[in-house]
């Protein structure tokens, strides 16, 4: 435990590394967010109707950024503006402060925080594959949490069956699926 502490924890106080992503809705909801125009949120209504509802988690991505960057996962309240993110291309932008954008220093660092938006920046571009978020200059990495024992975002090697790596969007809210 100590030795992810140090991977993970310190590396997000020390690098302050930007980091932000959409609201929470089923992966194909996600995906669809991702390919809808600028500033567009994926939400329920964009689920097909006949298919099943989204799952949406009880934990939801946050940063309590303007007073500390990294990001972590907080339970979910849909009027937080720590929780709720949009999708703009590729960039996972905070509703509130659109010009900070979900950020990782990997392969230097593997916390997650919010940072500057810049699109030209690989630490800031993510790609949805049904439910993993993937870092779109390292498909291998995969947003990620260490929860129920440890709350910081980070980038960890992808595992589609790893709860830790699921996430659900809705609305403005993205959760942890399975918690």
């Amino acid at each position: 435990m100590a030795k992810v502490s140090r991977k993970v924890l310190l590396p997000a106080l020390l690098s302050l590394a930007a980091f932000a992503l959409p609201s929470p809705a089923t992966a194909a909801t996600v995906a669809t967010a991702d390919a809808a125009p600028s500033g567009a949120v994926a939400t329920a209504d964009a689920v097909p109707s006949g298919a099943a509802a989204p799952l949406v988690g009880n934990q939801c991505l946050a940063t309590s950024y303007p007073s500390f960057y990294a990001a972590s996962v907080k339970s979910c309240n849909g009027s937080s503006s720590e929780q709720r993110w949009t999708v703009s291309g590729e960039l996972i932008r905070m509703a509130a402060h659109p010009g900070m954008c979900l950020s990782t220093n990997y392969p230097s660092f593997y916390a997650v925080s919010v940072d500057g938006c810049n699109a030209s920046s690989a630490k800031q571009r993510w790609t949805f594959d049904g439910e993993l978020i993937r870092m779109a200059a390292h498909p291998g990495m995969c947003l990620s949490t260490g929860y129920p024992s440890f709350l910081a975002a980070s980038v960890s090697g992808c595992n589609a069956s790893s709860s830790q790596q699921r996430w659900t969007g809705l609305g403005e809210l993205i959760s942890l699926t399975a918690y």
